[in-house]
């Protein structure tokens, strides 16, 4: 059966807000995946979602644990830690396999109102969970950690590289059908999103 012109606008329409929705939908779930609950408990760590954490650190602050799956290959960590008034800070990182034995630290010191860059490789001979322990930190200040390489999220999906996992606030986003045709969307041009029956 032959569909008219504005079936076939009428049609895309719907198509493009299911687009939008599943967009948002995706957004909404990157953004909340790093400011979700932290675990205090090595035995229930919180799944890694994004590849990458931030936070503000006090050495009041407790230990926090975090699981993902490495390897096999190089998983790169790279740290960025700022140090805040008085005398800045030094967060620091741990991994363990499911056993409890230590796979590799590290730290970064940063003095007030410095940045430092930390990048740390570790090796991995075979696929396998990994717990993240950040530890009791010296001092304050900021950091920023990002994993890459052979390194797997809750998602299933495998890093590759610097590529941050979820979608951004800008570029565009692009669909491939299945019969061929294809939609794409400027994600910055996205204000709200509503979905009507």
């Amino acid at each position: 059966m032959f569909k008219t012109t504005h079936q076939l606008a009428k049609i895309r329409l719907q198509l493009r807000q299911v687009i939008i929705a599943v967009a948002a939908l995706l957004i909404f779930i990157a953004a909340s995946g790093s400011s979700a609950a932290q675990s205090k408990e090595r035995n229930h760590p919180t799944p890694l979602k994004s590849n990458e954490l931030s936070a503000d650190f006090s050495q009041n602050d407790s230990e926090y644990f975090y699981s993902f799956t490495a390897g096999p290959g190089e998983v790169i960590f790279t740290l960025d830690v700022k140090g805040s008034y008085p005398s800045g800070g030094i967060p620091y990182f741990h991994l363990f396999n499911t056993a409890g034995r230590e796979l590799g630290s590290f730290e970064q010191i940063a003095a007030r109102n410095s940045s430092e860059k930390l990048v740390k490789k570790i090796s991995f001979t075979k696929r396998q969970p990994v717990v993240m322990r950040i530890g009791k930190p010296i001092g304050g200040g900021s950091y920023r950690l990002r994993i890459s390489g052979a390194v797997a999220l809750e998602s299933g999906a495998e890093t590759g590289g610097d590529r941050l996992m979820g979608l951004p606030a800008s570029g565009t986003l692009r669909f491939e059908m299945k019969d061929g045709s294809a939609q794409e969307l400027d994600l910055g041009r996205v204000r709200r999103v509503t979905v009507k029956p």
